[in-house]
């Protein structure tokens, strides 16, 4: 904590979700990821981070077009 320069981690992700998810299922999904990627890559939940985005409808472009929600 409180190291020159930020924290590092072991492992970082990005966790981007429509904004029409709630708050306790961003909560979920983003604590069960945090969980999972420190089980698969082998270290501890404090060396975890996940940044998490949530995006609005019509500002993700798929094959084009926007997607709405």
């Amino acid at each position: 904590e409180g190291e020159p320069g930020g924290r590092r981690y072991a492992v970082t992700a990005s966790l981007t979700l429509p904004s029409m998810w709630n708050g306790d299922e961003v909560e979920r999904l983003a604590c069960g990821l945090s969980q999972a990627l420190a089980e698969v890559a082998g270290v501890t939940a404090d060396s975890v981070v996940v940044v998490t985005t949530l995006v609005e409808s019509g500002s993700v472009i798929e094959d084009g077009r926007p997607v709405r929600w």
